[in-house]
């Protein structure tokens, strides 16, 4: 019994192999593999099941996954079929496989090659044939919302007749509807898969409206279970649809076909044809509309060259030009003026030429019957008028019918299509464009620079299409259609980054040839600018982190740190950087770092050129660029920098009337190179100030007494610097740096003689606040130590010039806590001397304290260190009351002395708080203290109790001035308390409390000065410390009784610096330094990438260019790149350097057009229209190429003199003069190349003969692109004295279309071309002077004819079938410029009767205008408009008006009926209905007749109209009327004032979400809005 295949449902098995339970999976896998092989299911039923395709490669993702042989292998069986190869590659399956290949058994690796070479071979030329039995073609997924693929549509044949197709397609239809009737079993409402890219419809209805409703409910229940509302970050998604004709399909899928060919030839030479003839017939919204041949140009893009042949460059060429018309596009639908409310052109019949008067006469037997017995080839390129008697026939037929007839041919009506199902599988512009951003990055790893130029093209367009139609808020939307526009978009900037790093590596390889490095270079470069811009259009900056691929981010780092990037291009490299700050902080922060130190450098480099040239700059700008050269030093070591600095700041401050604020910031600079981590740059400072101290304190001054020359040191004399100088410089006993501090301390401390009594003074008191740290080095052993304890000693000369007794006897005492023994004897020996001197000390206790003090040397010193309490605030367990009730016993005079010594006993527990030293102070505790220290040493005082009171006594002040620095400033200054502590220590030398009070208390006092020493700061000073704390040197070099917090562990002026520079050394930032010494010390990156010499003397290795390096700053500098390359083309030894210097500046004008004001020294194309250019290339453009090496030269230079056109209006202005001098010079090559044409007679050459022929098309296409853009250029530029004459240039156009004759007209490349610039040169008024061969009117008349021809042939001449679109491109061209003939030949010829030359003579009905009458009811609009324009021109005077109606009297209504029905018409465009207002105008421009008399006496008798039951004639004005009042004229005018629209744009087309749903309406809305 033999089965049903029709009934086999493959459902369930598809949805259990991607089941959780492997068991499930594999079941249904064999189940799979069973029937196919034995033949209950055919590989044609598994090609098209796009879930099976993803299930098979989804199942190598789960945790377990047997059977992946089988997997593999039934893979590999479907691959051999291209549809499946189709849907795999569209699933992304080459990348999938090609990182599964790493993971599967070696011995699974074989297959897998072979299927991702089965993935990337080209698809078979020919139609796939299957077994009969197959079920593919009758049998659709069974899904709940199963797809319609293009697939399932028979592929058409080239010679199918459209009648044919129309059979096909309803026996498919019909086929699908009744496999639809016959499932069952399905559950509805079952989602179980559907393609998201693509949106087709169900297949469970046959009716539109069916289909409609099911896919709106389905998408709502799809809403309501996702949650995803439809897209809101489209700005732009789809065209209006556009219908085609059965003639129209079968050449697109022609075409289609051959790009799908296995013969790279053919592939190439199809793209050509699409963008030299397809492209220019039919709208680029086509194109998406049915995306076949789209997909087939991207899929084409990933296939390599192949004997010479490269369709990869053919589909980047055809993708390239197709987003320019796309641009075109948009701009047609923002025109209000060509704004057509009508639906679709071909869904009724014109109005254009009939009116409500009459109805048109029906179709007649005999017109089909003439289009049936012309060739099967209607392709409306003239081919199919090779004979007369088809002119004569097609004549007869246009004159027997009304032109409403000619858009009604039989054969040309719409065969049924599924609109819907088309419509939803559209491909939305954003889609589009990313999907050229994605695929078409890939290609720029190419090395050749002109192709690379045209990828880069291709990617700007893709983007400028995109920023039009999407918006950044696309990472936002929900939607599933952002979704996967999200996902193209991550993969695009993935290989965006991919391609970075790729040509980054190979411009920095070892081995990379100088002239790829070049290459690579300007690609990085080229790229980089493109990568920004899609960033700052499509990502925003705040979400960076989470949207960039790790390729992109890692690339962008390295972009961020690239020195050449940055000094060229500045506002694209603050972009990147800015995203490198939100994807990467660790690359940021070297960056950061890197660059902190280039600007250092920079600073350095300024600061070393101002001091040898002795520049300009101010004395607070040098200490700046010191300042900024601090952060750099360690990386160049630079030191004469330092010598150059230090010797300033002494040249600063010399002056008696120093800017105190220029002193005090040269000091502070001064101060960071003094402590400067680097030990060489702080052996430099410490030299230079020796230097200079020598040469002005040395023995050669001795004998110059108190010498002006003295006051260079005053740099040196500031407290901040002495502290410097005595507290690190000192402490440096390892390096010389300690020896020279050393030795300059000394020659100041004993030039008194030779400095003025002004500068010593100063001396003396910068030194007071840094005695303390000084002192540290007294000592009998040294010079500097044996000359700071002289500092103590009393003078026989008087105070004048000595340190105030105070500070001697302060000094003094500090010394007694000097660790060497030797410095507290001679310690000891000054202070006996105050001791002694004491006022009133003869009556204080000890008697002998000056003798006391001598044996008891070592009083401060403790065998014991107090140990300062910690500092942390916490709530206090006293009250005040506290402190006032022991206030009284401790001052009360009648408490008995015991008593007393408690309570003070009791205050050093007290005020150990804090918080109680207020309250303590209010009561006049300090002075009361003070008064018993006192009392405790009087001579007379014998009372015990009053000794025992000194211990507490010693210990309340130290708490008090330990904890508040405000007390011990003023306690400091007090010479009588030292003596005083001194003695009570003295007197109870042998209590060890007394003694450490005594002590602890000193020291606090002594070293108050260093305790709260402020650092020179830029801003402001910093507020004193509240706690006391020494410097650690303090705290070394004595043996003090206190163990106090320590600071200044370095030194405070110590700069941050690199003290390991190893970061910073090798790789980016390593260029980056090296760019930043170099750009400074040339003078600037222009400078620097024209220099040949290296880099100064002295800088260490590491930052001296390498030829690498200045290699890539010349690939990348701009002027110099461009200089480069002018010189290489001007001494070319062979077509090939010449041609190669070339391609480089073409590839550098195009990243010019990308980034636009990107560059530092503004667009590439001024630079290069700045340099000496016009001579080198002038040598070309005046040589006849003589064989086709030079033919591919020339065109290599008319290509970049293309590219100047798309720079500012100036440098296009200036060029176009130039070169249209050159184009009209007598003899020039380039008219004589323009009158040739496209050689075609050795069409079957082979081998050189068939290069050379390439070749010199190439040239000629190259030409004509370059002429388009230089008349386009001159229709814009303003009407000034100086006009170019343009006749020739029209002659030589004239002599090409003269080549195009029937015999001709295949080239329809070349007839585009040439029509295309006729425009923009007629355009011009007076385009016809200046021609050298014929006189003007000649010229115009012969054009007439020309284009006449070509009109009768490409439009009435191919069954006058308006409705197709092949053709519509060399009519539209040539109306327009028949239209700017008439205007130059109603102002030239001296023949009134010129409008009769455009009749047609040869017409067998008779003079008339077959030819014009057929462009009326076009279906573009622009034709339309172009050939009412045509018949305004004519109607300017009476001749044309006469020659005007008569030509159009076989047209029902006539002229007369054919202006007012196409201004009355609604439907129709403004810019039309302007045309047919303006005919109007002219018709009643003269007096019309009122009376049948006046009529008979007037050759011009305007409208006529017959009643046909009376038989009575109305002529003129009375017809007139009649016709205005039968039209409702005025009404008609009050709709259109009523409906004004004042803007210059319209919204182009509404976001079409549910696009095909929407044009189904007839509101007439934008959404509706149909082109032509």
């Amino acid at each position: 019994m033999g089965s049903n295949k029709d009934d086999i449902n493959l459902t369930p098995l598809l949805n259990k192999l991607g089941h959780d339970l492997e068991e499930i999976r594999v079941r249904s896998l064999l189940n799979i593999l069973s029937k196919l092989e034995h033949g209950v299911v055919c590989e044609a039923d598994l090609v098209q099941q796009r879930p099976l395709l993803i299930r098979l490669l989804e199942w190598f993702n789960f945790h377990s996954c047997p059977l992946q042989e089988e997997v593999l292998g039934l893979i590999h069986r479907l691959a051999q079929h291209s549809s499946a190869v189709e849907i795999l590659v569209s699933l992304g399956a080459v990348a999938f496989l090609s990182q599964l290949r790493k993971d599967v058994p070696t011995e699974l690796q074989p297959i897998t090659d072979k299927i991702l070479n089965q993935l990337l071979m080209l698809p078979p030329s020919g139609p796939e044939e299957h077994s009969r039995e197959c079920i593919y073609q009758h049998r659709i997924t069974k899904f709940t919302s199963p797809l319609l693929t293009e697939s399932a549509i028979p592929a058409m044949q080239e010679d199918t007749d459209p009648k044919q197709l129309t059979a096909a397609s309803d026996s498919l239809m019909s086929q699908q509807n009744s496999s639809l009737t016959s499932q069952t079993g399905q559950h509805p409402g079952q989602l179980l898969y559907m393609e998201p890219k693509v949106g087709y419809f169900r297949r469970d209805s046959g009716s539109t409206a069916t289909l409609i409703a099911n896919l709106e409910q389905e998408q709502e229940e799809q809403g309501v279970a996702t949650g995803l509302p439809a897209p809101t970050c489209l700005k732009f998604s789809t065209f209006p649809w556009l219908a085609l004709t059965p003639t129209d399909r079968h050449v697109l899928a022609a075409t289609n076909r051959s790009l799908n060919s296995g013969n790279p030839q053919l592939v190439t030479s199809s793209c050509e044809f699409l963008s030299n003839v397809v492209f220019y017939d039919f709208p680029a919204e086509t194109f998406l509309q049915r995306p076949a041949i789209v997909k087939t140009l991207v899929s084409l893009l990933k296939v390599t060259a192949d004997g010479g042949h490269d369709p990869s460059q053919g589909a980047v060429l055809c993708l390239r030009n197709l987003c320019v018309h796309l641009q075109t596009r948009l701009a047609f639908y923002q025109d209000p003026a060509l704004y057509c409310p009508r639906q679709d052109y071909l869904s009724q019949a014109s109005s254009t030429v009939s009116t409500e008067m009459s109805s048109p006469t029906p179709q007649s037997d005999s017109q089909l019957s003439a289009l049936e017995e012309t060739p099967d080839r209607p392709r409306g390129d003239g081919r199919d008028r090779n004979t007369p008697s088809s002119t004569s026939s097609t004549s007869r037929s246009l004159t027997a019918s009304s032109v409403r007839s000619v858009v009604t041919d039989p054969m040309e009506e719409l065969e049924p299509e599924d609109m819907l199902a088309l419509q939803f599988s559209q491909l939305s512009l954003p889609q589009f464009c990313t999907a050229l951003l994605t695929n078409g990055m890939a290609l720029l790893k190419s090395h050749d620079p002109a192709a690379v130029a045209q990828v880069l093209d291709l990617l700007q367009k893709a983007a400028w299409l995109m920023e039009e139609a999407l918006t950044p808020q696309v990472w936002e939307d929900q939607s599933t259609v952002a979704a996967e526009l999200v996902e193209e978009l991550i993969e695009a900037l993935d290989n965006t980054g991919e391609v970075l790093h790729f040509h980054n590596l190979q411009s920095r390889g070892p081995r990379t040839p100088d002239n790829e490095i070049t290459h690579h270079r300007m690609v990085y470069m080229a790229l980089a600018v493109l990568t920004t811009h899609l960033l700052q259009a499509f990502v925003p900056l705040e979400k960076a982190a989470d949207i960039l691929p790790e390729s992109l981010a890692s690339a962008l780092a390295l972009l961020a740190m690239d020195p050449s990037f940055q000094t060229t291009r500045p506002a694209a490299h603050e972009a990147v950087v800015a995203y490198v700050e939100q994807t990467s902080e660790d690359d940021y922060q070297l960056y950061s770092h890197a660059l902190h130190v280039c600007t250092s450098m920079d600073c350095s480099v300024q600061f070393i050129k101002e001091q040898n040239f002795q520049g300009g700059r101010s004395l607070q700008d040098m200490v700046e660029l010191a300042e900024g050269a601090l952060s750099s030093l360690p990386y160049h070591q630079h030191l004469a920098l330092v010598s150059q600095f230090v010797r300033l700041c002494s040249d600063m401050c010399k002056p008696v009337h120093a800017n105190p604020q220029l002193v005090q910031d040269c000091t502070r600079v001064l101060l960071k190179f003094l402590a400067h981590p680097e030990e060489k740059v702080r052996h430099t400072a410490y030299q230079t100030c020796l230097n200079i101290v020598k040469e002005v304190l040395g023995i050669s001054r001795a004998a110059e007494t108190a010498s002006l020359s003295c006051r260079s040191v005053l740099f040196l004399v500031d407290p901040h610097v002495l502290y410097q100088l005595c507290c690190f410089g000192l402490a440096e006993n390892k390096t010389k740096v300690g020896e020279m501090a050393a030795e300059l301390l000394l020659y100041l401390l004993q030039g008194r003689l030779i400095m003025t009594a002004a500068v010593w003074n100063k001396l003396m008191d910068a030194l007071l606040p840094v005695l303390p740290v000084l002192q540290g080095c007294a000592s009998v052993e040294t010079k500097l130590g044996r000359c700071i304890v002289g500092l103590l000693h009393p003078s026989s000369e008087g105070e004048a010039g000595r340190l105030p007794k105070l500070e001697r006897l302060r000094g003094g005492l500090r010394l007694l806590m000097s660790r060497e023994s030797s410095m507290r004897e001679e310690a000891a020996a000054l202070v006996s001397q105050y001791l002694a001197l004491e006022s009133g000390g003869a009556q204080l206790l000890p008697k002998d304290a000056e003798q006391a003090i001598l044996k008891a040397q070592d009083i401060l010193i403790v065998r014991q260190q107090q140990q300062q309490p910690g500092r942390e605030s916490q709530s206090s367990i006293f009250q005040p009351e506290d402190v006032l009730k022991l206030w009284d016993l401790y001052t009360s005079p009648t408490v008995e002395g015991v008593v007393r010594r408690s309570a003070a006993q009791q205050f050093t527990t007290i005020l150990a708080d804090k918080l109680m030293h207020e309250t303590f102070r209010r009561q006049s505790g300090v002075d009361v203290t003070v008064n018993y220290l006192k009392q405790a040493i009087q001579g007379d005082n014998q009372e015990l109790e009053k000794r025992n009171l000194v211990p507490p006594c010693l210990c309340i002040l130290r708490l008090l001035v330990q904890e508040d620095p405000s007390l011990r400033h003023a306690l400091m200054q007090e010479m009588s308390l030292y003596l005083t502590v001194l003695r009570c220590a003295l007197q109870s030398s042998y209590d060890d409390r007394t003694c450490t009070e005594a002590a602890g208390l000193l020291t606090l006092l002594l070293f108050d000065e260093v305790a709260s020493i402020q650092t020179l700061s830029k801003d402001s000073e910093q507020p004193p410390t509240e706690h006391f704390s020494l410097p650690l040197n303090v705290v070394t070099r004595y043996r003090l009784p206190l163990q106090p917090p320590t600071h200044h562990h370095i030194s405070p002026h110590q700069p941050e610096c690199d003290t390991d520079t190893g970061q910073l050394q090798e790789g980016p930032p390593a260029e980056m330094l090296r760019m930043a010494w170099n750009v400074p010390w040339e003078g600037g990156v222009d400078q620097l990438a024209a220099a040949e010499q290296e880099t100064a003397e002295g800088v260490p290795p590491s930052l001296v260019l390498t030829s690498r390096d200045k290699l890539l700053l010349k690939a990348t500098h701009v002027k110099t790149a461009l200089q480069f390359n002018i010189q290489e083309i001007e001494g070319a030894p062979s077509h090939y350097v010449a041609k190669l210097a070339l391609m480089r500046l073409g590839l550098l004008l195009t990243s010019d057009v990308m980034g636009s004001g990107t560059a530092s020294s503004g667009s590439i194309a001024e630079v290069l229209f700045n340099l000496d250019w016009k001579n080198v290339f002038k040598r070309f453009l005046e040589v006849m190429p003589a064989n086709g090496e030079d033919d591919l030269l020339l065109s290599e230079v008319l290509k970049v003199l293309l590219l100047f056109f798309k720079s500012k209006e100036s440098i296009r202005d200036s060029v176009s003069s130039w070169l249209l001098d050159l184009v009209l010079t007598r003899g020039s090559p380039l008219l004589w190349l323009l009158s040739q044409g496209d050689n075609k007679e050795h069409e079957n050459m082979v081998g050189t003969k068939a290069q050379v022929l390439t070749a010199h098309r190439t040239l000629q296409k190259q030409l004509m692109a370059l002429l388009s853009a230089l008349c386009s250029h001159l229709v814009h530029r303003e009407q000034g004295a100086a006009q170019p004459t343009l006749g020739d240039l029209a002659q030589g156009f004239l002599q090409r279309l003269h080549l195009a004759d029937p015999s001709h007209f295949y080239d329809l490349a070349s007839l585009e071309s040439t029509l295309h610039c006729l425009i923009h040169v007629t355009a011009r008024p007076d385009w016809s002077t200046g021609i050298s061969t014929s006189n003007r009117e000649t010229l115009c008349q012969e054009l007439l004819e020309t284009l006449r021809e070509v009109v009768l042939s490409f439009h009435v001449g191919r069954g006058s079938t308006t409705r197709s679109y092949m053709g519509k491109g060399v009519i539209k061209n040539a109306s327009i410029s028949l239209k700017h003939l008439a205007l130059e030949m109603a102002h030239v010829s001296t023949n009134k009767d010129w409008p009769s030359l455009w009749l047609n003579t040869k017409s067998e009905e008779g003079a008339g205008l077959d030819w014009l009458v057929p462009l009326w009811a076009y279906r573009d609009p622009e034709v339309r408009a172009a050939g009412l324009g045509i018949a305004v021109l004519l109607s300017g005077s009476e001749e044309g008006r006469i020659a005007l109606t008569t030509g159009c009297q076989q047209v029902t209504g006539g002229i007369w009926g054919t202006s007012i029905s196409v201004l009355l018409d609604h439907t129709e465009c403004s810019l039309v209905r302007q045309q047919a207002a303006a005919v109007l105008v002219n018709l009643t421009a003269q007096t019309l007749p009122t009376t049948p008399a006046q009529a008979n006496d007037s050759a011009w008798q305007g409208p006529s109209v017959t009643d046909e039951d009376t038989g009575f004639t109305l002529v003129g004005l009375p017809a007139l009327l009649a016709l205005l009042h039968h039209c409702q004229f005025y009404t008609h005018v009050s709709f259109m004032l009523e409906n004004y629209y004042p803007h210059n744009v319209i919204q182009p087309v509404s976001v079409a979400y549910r696009q095909a749903t929407e044009s189904q309406s007839d509101t007439g809305g934008t959404t509706s809005t149909s082109g032509g």
